[in-house]
């Protein structure tokens, strides 16, 4: 469940505080001379974005190239396949006793 917790959408029954209104968070992806992204994340989408970038020429002016992801132009990420294999994975564990114990990776795999 813990991981389930970690999910910007609901997984099953797991993480039902998961609203219809998932709270942002924002990342500093990258930064330095060249590169510069600041990105903004709802839920599954990327809500918001600046990425600019810096490319040296070395006989002419650095080239400058940026670009926005808006907040009404959304990007999708594709993390519902993700939380439905997580789901299969905890039904699969669910079936075992409380006390099993793994004897190899193997095992945890087929």
């Amino acid at each position: 469940t813990e991981c389930a917790n970690k999910f910007p959408i609901k997984v099953g029954d797991l993480n039902t505080e998961k609203g219809d209104h998932p709270s942002s968070d924002k990342f500093v992806l990258a930064s330095g001379d060249n590169v510069k992204v600041i990105v903004t994340l709802t839920g599954d989408a990327i809500s918001g974005a600046d990425i600019n970038l810096k490319l040296p020429r070395p006989h002419a002016k650095d080239a400058y190239h940026n670009t926005t992801v808006r907040e009404d132009l959304p990007w999708k990420l594709q993390v519902q396949d993700a939380a439905n294999h997580l789901q299969l994975a905890i039904d699969q564990l669910s079936t075992l006793p409380d006390q099993h114990k793994f004897g190899s990776a193997d095992e945890v795999s087929n």
